[in-house]
C-alpha cells in the first residue's frame, strides 16, 4: 500500500479511497477586558440579534460540537465505536489508543453549548477559502494574515479565541471526531478548544465555516472547515439552539430539518431572536439572569414556551415540532435568591412518572398525550405550594401556563402542645433554607393533531 507524508503543518497519510489527516489548533488571548456587547440606553425588548446564517451543514456540526461538550464521555464513545470508515481509518494510522481516549474523557466534565456567532463565521470563512485556493492546512494564512487579525477584520472584540482548523474533512462526524478526538496532535489543542480545556479556552461563542473543495489540482477538501471560538463580554451569556422537524425521529437536528423564521421571544431582556434558514438562533442574556420563560412563534405553527434558569453560562434550548402526538412537561424549582433546588421529586399521574430535579431545579417530562393529568413536588423537610394540582387538556388543544409554589422548612408544632425534645447538638437549620423558596414551572401539552411536536430544553 503506497503511503506519502505531507506536513502543511499537520500530518497527512494518503491511502486508496481513505484518507487519514490530523487538523491543526491555535489559541490566542488578550490582557484587557473585551468591551461590553450591550448597547447604550434606551434598549428595547423589539431588539433583532443577528447571530448569522449558519448552512444546514455548519449548524448540523455546529448541534455535533455541542452534544460533544453536554456529554464528552459519551460522544467519544460514540467515534470511537463508529462504523464510519474515514474515522476508522484515522484511527488506525494515527495507532489511537482507545483506552487512553476513555480513560481521559471520563476525567471531563459537560460544558454549556457554544452560541454561532456570525462575525466569527465571516472570519471562518475568509480563512477556508484561503486554505482552499492555496492548496494548504494552517492557522496563518498565505499572505501572513494571524487568527488574531482576521478577528480585527470582522470587528469582533475578544479577551479570548482559538481555531481549529481541518482541511482534509470527508464529511461532519469525521470532522468532529477529528477534533474531539484529535488523533496525530499530541498537545490536543483541538479538544481543549472543545472542551474547554486550556487556560484561554472558556469560549461561548463560535463561527463555523464548512468550505466545498473538489478541485483535483489540490490535496485538500473535499470539506475545508474552520471553527473559530470566541469570548466576547464575560457578563453575557447566550439562550441558543434550533427550531426543527425532528423527521428522521433521531432526537436531535439533522441537516434540511431546520425550520427559518421562527421567532424567539424571551419575557425579559433586550433581545430576540429570528431563525436562520438552518433553524438555529441565539439570544444574549444578561448572566444570573435567574428564571427566564422564552416563547417560540411562527404563524403556520403552534406556539411554544418553556421556563429555564439561566446562570453564569450558556443555555442549550432547542423547539422541536413533529407529525406525533406527543407532549411535554417542564419547569424549575428555584430558592428565594433564584437558585435552582435539586431533589425535588416530581411525580406525575397518571403513569406514575417520577423524576428528581437536576442541578438547576430543571425537570422534564416527556412523550404524553392528551388528558389529564395530577403533578405533585416535594422534598424531605420541605413543604411545596400548590401540590396535587391538576392539568387538563381537549382534543386539538394546546394548553399552556405557569405556575408558583413555595417551598418552607418544617412546620412548627401546634399551639397547646408541649414542644417536641430538641439536640443540643444540632444547627439551628440544619436543611431548610435560609430563604423561602419558589417553584415556578412552565407547563406545556400537546394536542393530537399532526404538526404538533414537542418543546426539548438542553
Amino acid at each position: 500500500m503506497h503511503r506519502s507524508f505531507r506536513r502543511v503543518p499537520s500530518l497527512l497519510i494518503v491511502l486508496p479511497l481513505l484518507t487519514a489527516a490530523a487538523p491543526a489548533a491555535v489559541t490566542i488571548s488578550r490582557d484587557h477586558p473585551a468591551p461590553s456587547m450591550r448597547l447604550d440606553a434606551p434598549l428595547k425588548a423589539t431588539t433583532v440579534y443577528d447571530h448569522g446564517d449558519p448552512s444546514d451543514m455548519e449548524q448540523y456540526l455546529l448541534e455535533l460540537v455541542n452534544r460533544g461538550r453536554a456529554n464528552p464521555q459519551a460522544d467519544a464513545l460514540i467515534f470511537l465505536n463508529s462504523n464510519d470508515e474515514y474515522i476508522q481509518n484515522s484511527l488506525e494510522n494515527f495507532n489511537v489508543d482507545r483506552q487512553e481516549v476513555i480513560a481521559d474523557f471520563s476525567g471531563y466534565a459537560a460544558q454549556p453549548p457554544l452560541a454561532f456567532n456570525g462575525q466569527l463565521a465571516q472570519a471562518a470563512l475568509a480563512h477556508s477559502r484561503d486554505m482552499a485556493t492555496y492548496d494548504y492546512q494552517g492557522h496563518v494564512d498565505h499572505d501572513g494574515t494571524t487568527l488574531g487579525e482576521r478577528l480585527d477584520a470582522v470587528d469582533y472584540d475578544y479577551s479570548r479565541a482559538g481555531e481549529n482548523v481541518f482541511a482534509y474533512a470527508q464529511n461532519m462526524i469525521h470532522t468532529q471526531a477529528a477534533f474531539l478526538i484529535d488523533w496525530g496532535v499530541p498537545d490536543l489543542g483541538h479538544r481543549k478548544n472543545l472542551l474547554n480545556l486550556g487556560e484561554y479556552t472558556n469560549f461561548r461563542e463560535v463561527g463555523l465555516s464548512v468550505f466545498s473543495e473538489n478541485d483535483p489540482r489540490t490535496s485538500v477538501g473535499p470539506w475545508v472547515v474552520t471553527q473559530e471560538f470566541g469570548l466576547g463580554d464575560p457578563t453575557i451569556v447566550f439562550v441558543t439552539g434550533v427550531a426543527y422537524r425532528d423527521e428522521d425521529g433521531n432526537g436531535m437536528y439533522s441537516e434540511g430539518e431546520g425550520l427559518a423564521g421562527v421567532e424567539i421571544q424571551p419575557e425579559t431582556g433586550d433581545y430576540y431572536a429570528v431563525t436562520s434558514s438552518s433553524g438555529g438562533y441565539a439570544v444574549p442574556i444578561d448572566q444570573d439572569h435567574g428564571v427566564l420563560t422564552v416563547h417560540a412563534y411562527r404563524s403556520d405553527l403552534p406556539d411554544r414556551q418553556t421556563v429555564i434558569l439561566v446562570e453564569a453560562a450558556n443555555r442549550k434550548l432547542d423547539f422541536v415540532y413533529g407529525s406525533v402526538n406527543l407532549g411535554r412537561i417542564s419547569g424549575v424549582v428555584t430558592d428565594g435568591a433564584g437558585q435552582g433546588v435539586e431533589d425535588v421529586t416530581i411525580r406525575l399521574e397518571p403513569g406514575s412518572l417520577q423524576l428528581l430535579t437536576d442541578g438547576r431545579g430543571e425537570f422534564l417530562f416527556t412523550d404524553l398525550g392528551a388528558g389529564v393529568y395530577t403533578l405533585h413536588a416535594e422534598r424531605e423537610n420541605y413543604t411545596v405550594y400548590p401540590n396535587d394540582f391538576t392539568i387538563s387538556v381537549k382534543f386539538g388543544e394546546e394548553f399552556a401556563t405557569t405556575l408558583t409554589a413555595t417551598l418552607q422548612g418544617p412546620e412548627p408544632p401546634s399551639s397547646g402542645g408541649e414542644d417536641p425534645p430538641t439536640d443540643p447538638n444540632a444547627s439551628e437549620d440544619p436543611i431548610t433554607p435560609a430563604a423561602p423558596c419558589t417553584m415556578v414551572m412552565a407547563v406545556l401539552l400537546a394536542g393530537l393533531w399532526l404538526g404538533i411536536g414537542a418543546l426539548r430544553a438542553r
